[in-house]
């Protein structure tokens, strides 16, 4: 049987080597608030869609404007 030792020292690296504060460094350097703003935007536009197609079918069927006749026959 062979036996593999080694000896771990918990010591402590150069200042230069580590990164600042307590979140690790990913590369990833995307601004969040882009694609928070862009989605909240996007709701407010399909929000103003749905709610304008109601209010002009709403006014159509008041003033009696789209609604068809069906011949009898």
């Amino acid at each position: 049987m062979i036996e593999i030792v080694k000896e771990i020292k918990n010591t402590k690296s150069p200042s230069g080597s580590t990164p600042t504060g307590n979140s690790p460094k990913t590369g990833d350097s995307t601004n969040i608030w882009l694609p928070i703003l862009l989605a909240v935007l996007s709701a407010c536009g399909i929000g103003g869609v749905i709610w304008y197609k109601k209010k002009k079918g709403k006014r159509k069927t008041e003033t009696g404007i789209g609604q068809t006749q069906v011949a009898k026959g």
